[in-house]
């Protein structure tokens, strides 16, 4: 398990898919620079502002799985079931301040901003509650 934690994938925006570790090692200028320079940028020549949005997305493993053995990754949506069989979606989040991967259920994610919606991910939970990915921030439809 602990092997797996240092894994990760890159989401690229343009093409609309994933790519693996070995294809980040042979881009790996190309994925930092595009972080770097994405945002808000000034065109010296035309003394305007513009903004540049960002291509690839580096998303790090948990080093967990969830019921059907898949490795958890940052950006993941997760469905379980909650003490009455009813569905919720959770989202996996590596929050800085709290140093770890977290969740949050995707209805309390219009406060993220507000209030402190993200919980560290139980590894009991996972199993408990038949944790089962079902999506990524980048493709998940509302």
């Amino acid at each position: 398990m602990i092997e797996d934690r240092f894994k990760c994938r890159i989401w690229d925006d343009l093409e609309k898919k994933y790519y693996d570790f070995s294809w980040y090692v042979n881009n790996i200028e190309t994925v930092l620079n595009d972080i770097e320079y994405s945002g808000t940028q000034y065109n010296h020549n035309t003394d305007k502002q513009y903004n540049k949005p960002q291509r690839y997305f580096i998303e790090s493993c948990t080093g967990l799985k969830d019921y059907n053995g898949n490795l958890i990754f940052d950006g993941d949506k997760i469905q379980t079931i909650d003490s009455k069989g009813n569905p919720i979606v959770k989202n996996i989040k590596y929050i800085a301040t709290k140093a770890a991967f977290c969740m949050a259920n995707d209805y309390e994610m219009k406060y993220d901003d507000c209030w402190d919606i993200w919980q560290s991910i139980r590894v009991d939970w996972l199993t408990e509650f038949e944790a089962e990915i079902i999506g990524n921030i980048h493709t998940w439809k509302f």
